[in-house]
């Protein structure tokens, strides 16, 4: 796995030549104003082509779907459970949106 946390868009195309990578988009925690959806089109097309990818930094239930939508094979949830008042409901979220169908 190629994490991809702050590295500019001619670096990704460089990388793509790794054909058996999994590339991982990550949004930096520090980045407050980040917008993770925005990010993954970004560097979406920066990796074009039939890639798998990973997406980490920001991730939560409710972007699921777009997770599915946009190819992402992957999502690595921190906060949003390991921050949560309620883990057992947190982690039952993000079971229910990953269990629903396209």
């Amino acid at each position: 796995m190629i994490d991809l946390l702050q590295v500019p868009s001619f670096r990704i195309k460089q990388l793509k030549v790794f054909q058996d990578a999994i590339f991982c988009i990550h949004l930096p925690s520090d980045d407050k104003k980040g917008n993770l959806k925005k990010l993954i089109e970004e560097t979406s097309k920066s990796i074009s082509g039939k890639r798998r990818i990973a997406v980490a930094g920001g991730v939560t239930s409710q972007m699921m779907g777009f997770l599915k939508a946009a190819g992402c094979e992957i999502a690595i949830v921190g906060s949003a459970i390991t921050k949560s008042g309620d883990i057992r409901h947190a982690v039952d979220s993000f079971y229910k949106e990953i269990s629903k169908e396209a």
